[in-house]
């Protein structure tokens, strides 16, 4: 008679063992952000004292984001978050309504339903405020209005924002939608930006990639790019009062398929370059396809050589003037 081969049970307290070395390994090889991942919830309507689970959330965003680490996820519910945090930027007091942390994962009800709103008292706050946070970190499905000093403000920051309304109610110099600063390198997707001054500002070595963005109208600038290179796809650059692209010191923005509006005074202005720079801005769609009439709302070197650089624009699609790239300021100086 054959013998019975009882098949091999593992002691519980064995396969324990086994599975702890393939815990470490997961944490070696993606690390603790991907084996973390608790969602802390917060609703404006919440009753006090909740320990932000999804039956008793905290109140404000700030209880949120004190509670997560890289890997969790913070739920902003609908509805109105104003409570704000301290911090010091630039050497001096602020406040934020949404101080990111790194490798955390912010989420909203939606643009046009959750909101974070700075009261007319919180003159210097910023909306979402994000310092020396990595591309693990993210934004999304919420707008930003009130009297925000900055709606959002980065420094060496690269989070990623996405599906974000960005108001500013505030008209001061200072008052923009979204201010990107210091070698950040953010990427931003469907992010609408509507700052009381200036709807972008892009600045001190930083850069980022913005794709179908939308810069609104303004009263002073639609996007000022200061020693930057950022790159805009399929980006509406809808107009200012004054200017809609101010390029200055030596800036190399890349846009790709974007449309451009006219401003108050000047569509592009360019300023501090280097002599006989050149500043590409052919293969997007502008307010005027009269060579006569852009000439005379791009101001550059062909105005004035101190200003450093010329400013491409062609090739145009129809035939007057060519389908080849050329030096726009040959034609302005042709259309004047």
């Amino acid at each position: 008679m054959a013998e019975t081969t009882k098949p091999s049970i593992p002691h519980p307290q064995a396969a324990a063992a086994r599975a702890v070395p393939a815990l470490v390994l997961l944490f070696l090889l993606v690390g603790p952000a991907a084996v973390r991942g608790v969602t802390w919830h917060v609703d404006p309507a919440a009753a006090s004292g909740g320990d932000g689970t999804a039956a008793a959330p905290f109140r404000v965003a700030a209880a949120g984001m004190a509670a997560a680490a890289a890997g969790d996820t913070v739920r902003l519910a609908a509805g109105t978050h104003t409570g704000t945090v301290p911090l010091t930027v630039y050497g001096a007091p602020r406040r934020a309504l949404l101080d990111l942390v790194d490798g955390v994962t912010v989420r909203g009800a939606g643009r046009g339903a959750t909101f974070l709103r700075a009261l007319p008292a919180d003159t210097l706050t910023f909306g979402i405020s994000g310092e020396a946070v990595g591309p693990g970190t993210s934004v999304a499905d919420l707008t930003v209005d009130g009297a925000c000093f900055h709606a959002v403000n980065l420094r060496r920051a690269a989070p990623a924002l996405a599906r974000l309304d960005l108001a500013n109610d505030l008209v001061g110099a200072s008052s923009v939608a979204c201010d990107v600063r210091d070698a950040s390198f953010p990427t931003l997707t469907d992010v609408a930006f509507a700052g009381g001054h200036t709807a972008l500002v892009v600045e001190f070595g930083s850069g980022g990639t913005f794709t179908d963005c939308r810069l609104d109208i303004r009263p002073h600038m639609g996007l000022i790019c200061n020693d930057a290179t950022p790159t805009f796809v399929r980006c509406d650059f809808a107009g200012a009062g004054r200017t809609v692209l101010m390029l200055t010191a030596g800036s190399a923005p890349v846009l790709r398929d974007c449309t451009l509006a006219d401003g108050g005074q000047w569509a592009v202005f360019v300023i501090g370059y280097a002599p006989g720079s050149t500043v590409d801005l052919s293969g997007n769609t502008w307010f005027s396809r009269d060579p006569a009439v852009l000439a005379t709302r791009i101001r550059d070197a062909a105005d004035d050589p101190a200003l450093g650089a010329t400013v491409i624009v062609l090739p145009f699609a129809d035939g007057e003037v060519g389908t080849e790239t050329t030096r726009f300021g040959d034609l302005k100086a042709r259309f004047r």
